[in-house]
């Protein structure tokens, strides 16, 4: 069991999913303390000064990172800009694959541009 806290990151289209459910699940069993940028005040956050406000959660507050993928393995602009945040800090990254956490190294292979993020998203709520 630990303490550390390990921010969640993940395409705003996947939050409150059942695939994010049993992402939570995982992190939970690991015994992390989930920074969520899913909560109120970091969308509030999010409203006022853009990215700079998750970045500064991972910079100030996480011991690591988490992410999830859309589901055809790709990864959006914010996402992607988390997980290098992550990196540029040191902090061990993880992927969610399945129900397990993967190291990861490097960058996502395949990272979306804003324009194909915000289609993706748009996609994934209709």
């Amino acid at each position: 069991m630990t303490d550390a806290v390990i921010y969640f990151a993940r395409p705003s289209a996947l939050y409150d999913t059942p695939a994010d459910v049993r992402a939570y699940a995982v992190l939970l069993t690991g015994g992390y303390r989930i920074l969520d940028p899913n909560q109120p005040i970091h969308q509030l956050g999010y409203r006022a000064t853009g990215m700079a406000w998750f970045l500064s959660l991972i910079e100030d507050e996480a011991d690591a990172l988490a992410y999830m993928t859309y589901p055809d393995g790709s990864v959006g602009a914010g996402v992607a800009r988390e997980i290098l945040e992550a990196h540029l800090h040191g902090l061990p990254v993880y992927r969610i694959v399945d129900r397990e956490l993967v190291a990861e190294t490097g960058m996502p292979a395949r990272i979306l541009s804003i324009a194909e993020t915000r289609a993706e998203n748009t996609r994934l709520a209709a």
